[in-house]
Parts: structure tokens; C-alpha cells; sequence
């Protein structure tokens, strides 16, 4: 079992995470082409929801880079980066990030998401963050983690009402999002409520 302890690494630690129909797992050096693709099939209905694209995000050097800084943010313990594969892992679906961990008294996080919009509506999202909500709770020892949606993301608020995230209010110009400071719904869920809900029921697999 991979620890959370800090330790600033050359390469990310070995986690799988398996779900019933996705394998969510830290992205790799060969999946360049992969996330070329798919980042680029996906530009015009992801930037709406996204921060402002650098203008070399589509590049092999901005990837490499991406790739590094992911893997320093995995040893500092401050951001763990994630990609949703299909369950035999040989299609790039997704990705998923659980931003800003915060320590001491918080011990909380939060998640970003994207999928392929050609993707959506089969589960897939849903099933790749049950993983990561039992990794969150259970390896990372967080106790609270959320997920902040734009009003009008409607694909993004039922999936956190399908995985029983509160709905916690109205953060007005939360997010800067594609050049825009944009208002978000906030949802939350404690480690306390989802051990009720899963108390009888063992979480996806992890390795």
C-alpha cells in the first residue's frame, strides 16, 4: 500500500485504482498521445468549464512538464493528479485531480473533473470517483472532500448528487474559469457520512 507520507519523487508511486467499469490511476509518459487526442477532440466543450488554456497546452513539451509537476505535487502531498482509463485500460476516458489537500485541522480536499463528451452519460465519471472518494478517506486520511460546480453544469451537479455530496451554498465568483471569475455551487461530503452509507459495502479496489 502506497503511503502518503511526503517524499519528492522522480515518479509516481504505483496506484491502481479499480472500479467496476474504470481504472483511474496517475498518468504516465506514455499516455502523450493518448491525452493528445482526447485534450483536442474536447477543446471547444471543455473550455467553458475550465481555466484559460495555455497557449502550447497541446504541445509534447507542455505535457512533459505537466507530467513532472504532477509528480511533485503527488511527494509535497498538496495535489494528486489522476487518469480515467477504461477497465482494461487501453482508453484514455478522462481525468481527475484531487486539488488542494489541506493538513492539519481541515484535512480536506477537493476534486476537479473532465471527461470525453463523447463518453458522457455512460457512468463512467460516477464510477471513477467512488474510487477516489475511498482513497481519499481511506489512504490520503482526509475528512471532508468537495466538489464546486457552475449553476448551468448540470452534467457536473447531478454527478455529485449521485454520489451523495451535500449541497453546501453559493460561492458568487468563486473560480476564475476560461478568463472569467465564475459563481459555483459547492457540495461536501465527511468521511463520517460516507462510512454510514458504506458501512455494509466494500469500497473499489485499490493496489
Amino acid at each position: 500500500m502506497w503511503s502518503k507520507k511526503k517524499n519528492i519523487s522522480p515518479e509516481f508511486p504505483p496506484v491502481k485504482l479499480y472500479g467496476k467499469r474504470t481504472l483511474v490511476r496517475p498518468p504516465s509518459e506514455t499516455d502523450w498521445p493518448a491525452w493528445l487526442d482526447i485534450r483536442t477532440r474536447n477543446k471547444q466543450a471543455l473550455t467553458p468549464f475550465e481555466p484559460t488554456w495555455p497557449r502550447n497546452c497541446l504541445s509534447e513539451e507542455f505535457f512533459t512538464k505537466m507530467f513532472y509537476k504532477q509528480i511533485n505535487d503527488w511527494g509535497a502531498d498538496y495535489r494528486y493528479a489522476f487518469l480515467i482509463y477504461n477497465i482494461d485500460d487501453t482508453q484514455l476516458l478522462g481525468g481527475v485531480n484531487i486539488n488542494n489537500v489541506q493538513r492539519g485541522v481541515l484535512q480536506s480536499a477537493s476534486f476537479g473533473y473532465w471527461l470525453d463528451k463523447e463518453q458522457q452519460g455512460n457512468g463512467y465519471m460516477s464510477d471513477a470517483l467512488t474510487s477516489l472518494i475511498a482513497f481519499s478517506f481511506t489512504t490520503l486520511d482526509l475528512h471532508r472532500l468537495q466538489i464546486a460546480c457552475m449553476p448551468h453544469n448540470e452534467k457536473s451537479i447531478n454527478i455529485a448528487k449521485r454520489l451523495n455530496f451535500t449541497d453546501e451554498g453559493f460561492a458568487k465568483r468563486y473560480i476564475k474559469i476560461n478568463g472569467k471569475w465564475e459563481d459555483h455551487l459547492l457540495f461536501g461530503l465527511t468521511i463520517e457520512d460516507w462510512q454510514r452509507r458504506h458501512q455494509h459495502n466494500d469500497p473499489h479496489d485499490i493496489v
